[in-house]
This record gives C-alpha cells, structure tokens and sequence, in this order.
C-alpha cells in the first residue's frame, strides 16, 4: 500500500485530500524536476522510519512514495546526520532489498524487482487485480484511474478490476466513499492487489479559518467541524435544524415547527441584551442568515467559537462566525445523482386541554351560567392538525479533472403542513452552481452561486397568543362549541350572537363548503372558531435570493497565493395579507375586506483582495496573510394597506382594487451602509510542535452606522498550540494508546455592532404627518427625530480567553478535546428612555456588561470489527451567564412576558432575561386563593424571586453510527438540562377561555379544600388573575432530551444495479423527532423556548408584544414523521 508520508494522514477527509492530490498532479503535469532537494540535519537515537522520512519530507521540501508492504514503517533506527543529502541519507537506512528512483522533488521507494517488471517499465501493459478492505473484503464500486487520464475503471461485485494499454511506469489513483484514497505505482507489474484503509485519522484534514484553510492539526482555536457525510439524508431542508447537537457549545432552537420556518444560532451564550445572532459566511459572502440553503449543498462548515478565530472577522465576530463552504466537486470522477425523499408527519405531543366536562365544571365554579355553555365535546387540537405531508427532489451533477472542478444541483421541495386544508404549505425551488477551472499553471478562477425561491402559505401563529391566531384558538377555544351546526337551527339565537339574524342584516356570517355555519361561542370573545379562522385570512410569503462570488486566485510563484474576490447578494420578500369580512359576534366582526402588502429588497455587494505565502527556515514554518474588504449594502422597503376592497372576489385581492373611500395608507424607508476592513494574520510553528498565530482586524462604518470619532474599531488576537506528542521523549511512549495530544490557548477582542439601526447616534428629520396650506398646495411638514443624538456611541466589545486541549487515543480511534471559555462583553448597546426635559423619546447608549463562561467536552469513538463498523459521538456543554453591569442602572428592568404581566427582568447578578414571579406559598383552604411569600419572606423588595432561566446549565447531543455488510444505521439525539419557561396563557383582558389541565387539575373548590391550584374564581377577578398571572404556577422544567433520527439504510449490490447504469443506489427509512422525554406540560419545550431577544417592544397599554426570551407563547407545534427516501447515483 503506497502512501505518501508528508500527506499520509491528509488523506483522512476528502477536502484534504482532494487538495493534495490536485497539488501533487499539478506538480507532475507540470514536470517539475531538476529542483534541488534540501540537505537534512537529524539527531535522533530512536525514531521510526515513518517519522523519519515524515522529518526528512520536512527539511528537504521532498515528497516519498511507498509500499507498506514493502518496508516496515515502525522500525525504530538511529540516525546522526549533519547537512547530509538525502539520496545519501537513504542508503544508509534502507535494507539491501529496497531501492529508491529520484524524480525532481518526488522519491519513490520501491522493491528491488525482478528483470521482467523493470522491463515493463518502458511499456504499455495490461494490470488486473482486486480491492480489498482490511478485512480482505471485497470493495465493489471502487474507482481506479490512471493518473493524468480519463482512463479507469470500477472494480466488480468481488472487487477485481482490469485495465488495458497502461504505461508500466504510470500511477493508479483508487478512490472508494469511506475509506482513504490511494496513488499506487504501477512498477511494470501486472497484478496488483490493494488494500484500503477505512477513513480514521482526521487530523490533517484541512478547515476553513477565514481568508484561507489551515490543517487541523495546526489549529489554535475553537474551532468546530460539521462535513458533508454529517447532513446526508437529513429529514430537514433547513440547515441549522441538520446540525443540532452535534457541536458543543453551539445551541440552534427552532422557534417554530411551521413549514419554512427557520432557525436560531446561540454560540457561547447570549452577550447581548439585543440580538446575539452570529455571523454567517457562505462560500467566503456574508449574509444575513442561512434559510436559503439547503443542506444537501454543503461540503463542510466550520464554527468559529473562541474570540482569537472570530477575530479576523472583526466587528460583528461578537457572537461568533458560522463558516459554510459548499460543494465544489470531485476530481478524478463525475457523477449523476438523484436523492428523493416522501414524509407523513404528525404533532410530536398534543397539550392535554380540558374537555367539555371539564370546561363547564370549571367556568360554572367561576360564576359562569350554564345557558353560556353548548352541547358538544369537541376536541380543537384534532380538527385543527391532521397528518401533513412532505417530499424533495434533488438532481445534480459533480466532477472535474486537473483543470477543473464543477457542482450543480438543482432542488424542489414541498411541505404541507399539519393545518387542514391547503393554507399551511412551504414550497421551495433551490439551485447551486460552483465551477472553478485553471487556466494556467499559475491562475486559477472560479464562482459560487445560490439561488432560492419559496412560497409560504401559513396560518397566523401568535397574534398576542390567541386573538386572532388560528394555533392559539386550537388550544383555547370552547370545547362545547361544535366544529359546524348541522342544521343553521343549532346556532345561537341570543341577543349579541344570533348568527342568522346578523347574516339577514347583510353581515358576512362564515360558512363552510357544505353551507354549514361554523360554530361560535356565547361566552368566549377572544378567541373564535379555528376553522372558520382558516377559513377567512390569506396569509402568503414569497422570498427570493441570488447570492454568490466570483474569484480570482493567482500563484506567480511558490508557497504564495493572491485572491481577489467580488461577492453579490440580491433578496427581496413579498408579504401579503387578506381578511375576508367575518361576523362572530356583536363585538367581534369585520365589515368590509382587508389587504396588506409589503416588499422588502436588498442589495448586497463585498470586494476582498487579499494574499497568503508561506515559508520555511530550518525547523520553523511561517504562514502570513493580508488583505482588505469593502462591503456595501441597500436595503428597501415599502408597504402598503387598505380597510376595504371592492370586492371579495380573488381577482380583487389586490391594492389596485381599493374603494375609493377607503382607509389606505403607505409606508417605506431605504437605508444604504458601507463598511471597510483591513486584516492580517501571522503564523508560526516549530518542529510540528510548537505553534502560535495571530489575528488582527480594523473595520470602519460609514455615517450610517457610528460617528466620525468612533468609527474605527480595532480587534486583535493571539492563539498557541503544543503538540506534545511530537516531542522526541513521547516517541517512546506506546503511541498506539496515546496517538496525539495537543494543549492550545487563545485571547482576542470581537465586536458587535447587530443591534444598531442607522443613524442611532444623531438626529434627523423626518416628515411629520401634519399637512400646511401654502399657495393653495398641501406641504408636508417636517420635525426632528424623537432619538437624542450620542456621538460617543460604538459597537459592543467582547474580550474572550480559551484554554483547551485536543486528544486522540488507541491508534486515533477514540478522540476526545475540552475547553474552557470565559467571555466578557462591554459596552451593550441599548436603547434607553431620554431625559423628558430634552423633548426626544429615546436615546441609544453604550451600557452594561455580561459574562460568559462554560466548558465543552467532545468525545468520538470509530472501530470496525471485521465487517462490522460503528461510531459514537457525543458532546456536552456548560453554560453560566451573569450581568455583571446594567445597562439599567440600578435595580431591575422587565423584559417579557405574558399579557399585562411580566415574567423576565434584567439585573446585575443574574443570568440575561431570567425568570422572576410571585412565589404561592400555599391554597387559603377557606377561599380558594393563592397566598403569596411576601417581600420579608423572600428578602426582596417586590415580593417576587427568581425562579429559574431559559438559558439551559448543559446541552448536550449524541450520534449513533453502525454498518454491517450492506445495511447503516444512524440514531442521533440532543436535549438541554436545567432550563425553564414561563408558560404565558393567563391573559386579562381575555380571560375566559379553555385552559391546560397542567394549571387546571387539582383546583381548590369546596370538595377539594386541599386543591394545589386556586379557586377557578380568581380567573373572573382581573386583579387576582394579575398576580397569580405572574406566579411560579406557571413556571415549568423544560428540559428535554430529543432521539431527532432514527435512519436505517441498505445501499444495493452494484452488481444488481450495474445494468441498469447505476453507481450506486441506497434507500432508507428515518423517524424523526419520534421520542421526547420531558416534564414540559406543554407542547414541546424546544420550539417553544421564546424568542432569541428579550427587550421586546411594548404596545401602548404596556402589553408585552412578543414574549420575550424564556416565554412559551404557544407556537406552531413542533412535527414528528415518518420518511423514506433514496439515493441514487449514476
């Protein structure tokens, strides 16, 4: 088995090897010869031959090929040369029966042959032979081709392959998906058989870094990796969802399970009392997020965890930097694929609701007559979800050469909801197109191209949790009320909800498709029947996106490199709302028919230039990199609405339709931002021992964004390395047990600048709504802003030391790495209430501090045991955050929450948002009422503690893999610990409605004095209900531990495939998200945590408007399905 030494564990993941490979072939088309190899310097008394030549490969900027068969790598010899040829260095330690052939820089090893294989040599000849595992398993599929041609072949079902008319001198790549790929030196010989060995060793797999790729051995940083073979044959098109839990340190939560929806990146915690989103590169662009992506597309990403990697992306590297590269093809062979999949998918776990028995029990105990309640038991979860169903189709195209590589695909996808009828439907249309060719030995270009197109139908989800929202009415509504009266005798007659009566005086009384009048509630005002919800609102949302790069990478001479790089990115998304005219009740109706619309565009462009070059000196390397970036970006918006259309009729659901005496009314704005950056990087390493790199940016906004004074920022880092196992006294060490060990450290400075709008520092004018007669002509007026201006306004700073270490153990088969952060972050930026006496409302201030600290564990394991082979990954993460400083200044500020009450605050000591109720002592046994711990009790000053955070103490995930002959398996699950969630479903303004038994059961009443929940009368008294509203009553555990996938797969025989033209053909069957194990009463703790930001903006009767961080407002519940797919190749 040949192997090259200097890359011999390169090849343990395909981006590494591809480039080695490409590297090493350009050298040998090029003829690269006649360059002088370096002499060596080597004292060692004990070193393997292996490490030897690895040493040698080093000093002398040489590169050897072997045969393990036929040279014993792990012999131990002693060598003592000074300055010492390497030709001559070989004869000495090579055995008499192996020789050497010098090539320019490269040095083929090989056994001293017989005189018919030397011979050979200087001809054309016919080779056969077999591809084998370790195992001495046959590898049927595998690619062999000769290098530098078009010419090869793929091994049979018993693996054997034959290829005619080679050059005896020639070299036969193998390639075969799982196991490292192989240059085998004909040698004159016409049989030869190969062994592969399955891909184990990981560590000079190459990642992205920024601006540039670095081995992973060489790594300093935080720095975590998710390749293509992680997100094949996930269920999900969304690519945040295909990676959760499988990296430490890094929380993605869904904060819904509608169709297209997306998700949220949490990476070491929250820093931000506003949004802590990280920041996203695709393919060297950045862009706002990743929705427009789908997972199939990618070839690799890397997250940049710690400050001294994130710092080469300068001021909105606060949160950390989600590096994606896509797939950019395979060299050497090409293909044709087609992956589908087909899905039914249901609710994970329903919300056990009080049925009518129930209902009517409780609302009577409250004061509520019997007349108010109907005869029907109707359960609103089930009429509302049924079974949805999901399908994607993927076709695409990949290969290249020496010259070239190329990837396309195209992809359709569809998820109908689990909303009845057609109102709940995703569709989507992706394509990627990446090429790169090179036109010449010294220039190469390429491009990067994503395109997007969705169309959304939805239904509304939280519209203050159940007014107006069909998902909230599934949970709340009257369970006495029936789904439709089957004779329009059934409906209510009493004054205020007599259906017919308001249907005789022209209102427009909600039927359905079978003329039945859908059922209404006498008691409950908000909220109403779901179906007829369904039924008279149009929700649409279509998005549309074109992002990419164009590049240049010159190479005039050697070890260095210059690229230049344009970046584009085009989005634009179309809402649309309709409300067709409704009439519940005599308070709740809608006369005329509604529209709104509104279009947001963008338009995004970057302009990089930088260069890489390294170089050696004696035993130290040097990399170095510089450049610049210019960002520019144009965001639009306009909207526009009217309270009456003509008609109801389809063809009328536009603005043009207006009645002309209509309310309308418009909006828009444009905001355009430019940025410029200057970065650099410095790296070193001695001996593949020692290692030290820094990082430093410098980023300036223009006029939009900060001041003139404070719109430079400056963000170094510094980040160290030792790999302890290369030290000569670890040599003797059993390397077979402790294979590698590397001890790392970083420091660095990142900014965030995310949540600030434009012109937040100063003020402007803008027109007023006020209109003033002036020669006969209406003249908008104008006025100053209501912001109070803060030129010493600047972006948040976050300071971040890491310590950690990488281990690999057992010949590289079980890996482990740790680490420990601690993350500071100054300077929030927040907006605060302005002086009354400075006339503004507002004012944008650099304020507060949080903390973030925590440790990450990631632990891998992969064997095989004869044609069984398996693997366990697994992580887990701790996270502890504190506000150290307020941006509030003293005392506590409330954040979120339910409706008129307030459940999340911020305050120095805690972590961001947390939980802070009325505590209930204990049920008055003579009333019914709660009695709160008061002020004393608690040793507070507001007779409220706190009760727990959103924010999790560990999260932890856990991937499964095993294979046996022809059949995979694949569990993969995560989950959180020591989280919780305010449950908000108290309303008052609305209280009247159907209620969790969670909250229910158990309540206190006159045969059940000992009841743990109060009297259902406090739900009829509004200030009761704001207080026990605002109790740990409605607090809950939501941790969770989540089994996402369960996939089992059988790739078919290629030879029962091979007729029908096909490489390869697998299908699968997969059960998602199919187990939770949680306390959660409610309907899934994960899509429910709350939204990702705290503030939230507040109506004007002080109303919290979307919950905030750690309240549960009852979303789209999350879907368990079940999926079949297939992959075929050709």
């Amino acid at each position: 088995m040949k192997k090259n030494v200097l890359f011999e564990a390169f090849t343990a993941k395909k981006p590494g090897r591809i480039l080695f490979l490409l590297f090493i072939c350009t050298i040998l088309s090029l003829n690269v010869m006649a360059q002088e190899i370096k002499s060596v310097t080597i004292d060692n008394d004990n070193i393997s031959i292996k490490e030897l030549l690895r040493e040698v490969e080093r000093q002398s900027g040489c590169a050897f090929f072997y045969n393990n068969s036929d040279i014993d790598v792990n012999k131990q010899v002693s060598v003592k040369v000074s300055n010492q040829s390497v030709e001559n260095l070989l004869r000495e330690i090579l055995p008499d029966d192996l020789t050497f052939k010098v090539n320019g820089k490269i040095i083929t090893i090989l056994k001293r042959g017989d005189s018919s294989n030397q011979e050979n040599l200087s001809k054309n000849i016919s080779v056969k032979g077999t591809i084998t595992d370790g195992v001495g398993d046959p590898l049927p599929g595998a690619t062999i081709i000769l290098e530098g041609t078009t010419i090869g072949t793929i091994s049979d079902a018993n693996g054997k392959f034959n290829l005619s008319n080679i050059p005896g001198a020639g070299r036969l790549f193998v390639k075969f998906i799982g196991y490292n790929d192989q240059l085998v030196l004909v040698e004159g010989r016409k049989e030869i058989n190969i062994v592969l060995d399955e891909e184990i060793n990981e560590l000079d797999e190459v990642v992205a870094i920024g601006y540039g790729t670095q081995k992973k051995s060489n790594v300093t940083g935080a720095i975590a990796s998710v390749k293509a073979e992680a997100l094949e044959n996930r269920s999900t098109g969304d690519v945040g969802r295909a990676i959760q839990g499988k990296v430490a340190g890094v929380q993605i939560m869904a904060l819904s399970g509608a169709p297209g929806s997306g998700t949220s990146f949490r990476i070491r915690g929250y820093s931000s009392n506003g949004l802590s989103n990280p920041l996203f590169i695709v393919d060297g662009l950045k862009v706002d997020n990743i929705d427009f992506l789908d997972p199939e597309n990618i070839g690799s990403i890397e997250i940049l965890k710690d400050a001294a990697s994130g710092a080469i992306y300068g001021t909105e590297a606060g949160n950390g930097v989600v590096l994606i590269t896509t797939k950019t093809g395979k060299r050497g062979t090409s293909r044709v694929f087609y992956n589908t999949q087909f899905g039914i998918q249901s609710m994970t776990n329903k919300v056990d609701m009080m049925d009518a028995d129930e209902f009517k029990q409780f609302w009577s105990d409250a004061g509520v007559s019997q007349g108010a309640f109907q005869s029907a038991n109707t359960d609103w979860q089930n009429e509302v979800f049924e079974n949805g169903e999901t399908q994607s189709h993927i076709i695409g195209f990949e290969g290249g050469n020496d010259d070239g590589l190329f990837f396309a695909s195209v992809k359709y996808s569809k998820n109908d909801g689990m909303v009845v009828g057609d109102k709940d439907v995703n569709k989507r249309y992706i394509g990627q197109l990446n090429a790169s060719y090179k036109i010449n030995d010294w220039i190469k270009v390429g491009t990067t191209n994503s395109i997007e197109h969705s169309t959304t139908i939805s239904v509304s989800q939280n519209a203050y949790n159940s007014v107006n929202s069909v998902i909230g009415s599934a949970y709340f509504f009257d369970p006495t009320v029936p789904t439709f009266y089957e004779n329009d005798a059934d409906a209510p007659t009493e004054n205020g909800y007599n259906l017919l009566e308001a249907e005789a005086a022209g209102y427009n009384v909600l039927r359905n498709d079978k003329n039945q009048l859908y059922g209404t509630s006498r008691f409950i005002i908000e909220p109403q029947n779901p179906l007829g919800m369904i039924h008279n609102s149009d929700n649409l949302k279509r998005n549309s996106s074109l992002g990419g790069t164009l590049y240049a990478e010159l190479t005039p001479f050697q070890n260095f490199s210059f690229t230049s790089r344009l970046g584009y990115g085009l989005g634009s998304t179309h809402t649309k709302t309709y409300r067709e005219p409704y009439w519940w009740s005599a308070t709740k109706y809608l006369i005329n028919p509604a529209l709104s619309e509104s279009m947001y565009q963008s338009t995004y462009y970057q302009w990089e230039n930088f260069a890489n070059y390294s170089f050696s000196r004696g035993n130290s390397e040097f990399t170095t990199m510089a450049g610049m970036q210019y960002t520019q970006n144009l965001m639009e918006y306009m909207s526009a609405s009217t309270d009456e259309l003509v008609s109801t009729l389809p063809n009328f659901h536009n603005l043009d339709s207006s009645f002309t005496d209509a309310n309308d009314a418009i909006g828009g704005s444009s905001d355009k931002t430019s940025n410029i950056s200057y970065f650099g990087r410095l790296g070193w390493s001695y001996a593949d021992r020692y290692i030290l790199q820094a990082n430093f940016r410098a980023d300036a906004y223009d006029a939009s964004r900060l001041s003139k004074s404070n719109r430079w920022g400056y963000f170094p880092s510094v980040s160290a390395g030792w790999v302890v196992s290369n030290e000569n006294f670890m040599q003797e060490k059993n390397q077979d047990i402790l294979s590698y060990l590397k001890i790392r450290g970083s420091w660095g400075i990142n900014g965030n600048v995310n949540s600030l709008s434009n012109y937040r520092y100063t003020t402007y004018v803008t027109l007023a709504s006020d209109y003033y007669n002036f020669n006969d002509a209406l003249i908008a007026g104008s006025a100053p802003s209501d912001v109070l201006p803060n030129e010493d306004l600047t972006w948040e700073e976050s300071k971040q030391y890491d310590i950690g270490a990488d281990v690999r153990f057992f010949s590289d088969r079980l890996s482990f790495s740790f680490d420990y952060y601690n993350k500071i972050t100054t300077n929030l930026l927040t907006e605060m209430t302005a002086p009354a006496v400075s006339g503004t409302s507002s004012q944008w201030v650099n304020l507060g501090k949080i903390k973030n600290s925590g440790l990450e564990f990631e632990l891998d394991w992969k064997d095989r045991i004869g044609k069984f082979s398996y693997g366990i990954q697994g992580n887990i993460s701790t996270l502890h955050n504190e506000v150290l400083e307020s941006p509030y200044e003293e005392g506590r500020y409330p954040g979120g929450g339910g409706f008129f009450t307030e459940a999340t605050y911020f305050e120095v000591g805690y972590p961001i948002w947390y939980l802070r109720t009325n505590i209930i002592d204990h049920i008055d046994y003579l009333t019914g009422q709660p009695i709160y711990k008061t002020s004393e009790e608690l040793g507070t000053d507001d007779g409220k503690d706190y009760v727990g955070s959103s924010i999790p103490d560990y999260t932890y995930g856990i991937t499964l893999t095993a294979e046996y002959k022809n059949f995979d398996l694949k569990v993969f699950g995560s989950g959180v610990q020591g989280s919780k969630l305010f449950w908000a479903i108290a309303r008052l303004d609305q209280p009247k409605g159907n209620l969790p038994t969670a909250i229910t059961k158990d309540h206190w009443s006159m045969d059940n004095i000992d009841g743990v929940h109060p009297a259902p009368s406090l739900w009829n008294n509004t200030t009761s209900l704001y207080y026990y509203g605002s109790s740990n009553d409605f607090v809950f555990n939501s941790s969770y531990f989540k089994i996402k996938q369960i996939q089992l797969g059988y790739t078919f025989p290629r030879k029962l495939i091979s007729k029908l033209k096909m490489s390869s053909l697998r299908a699968y069957l997969s059960m998602d998200n199919f187990f939770t194990f949680t306390k959660y009463p409610g309907n899934d703790p994960e899509v429910m945590s709350g939204l990702s930001k705290g503030d939230e903006p507040r109506s004007s009767n002080g109303m919290s408007q979307g919950g905030g961080m750690g309240v549960d407002r009852v979303r789209y519940p999350a879907m368990k399905q079940v999926l079949f797919g297939l992959n075929v190749s050709f």
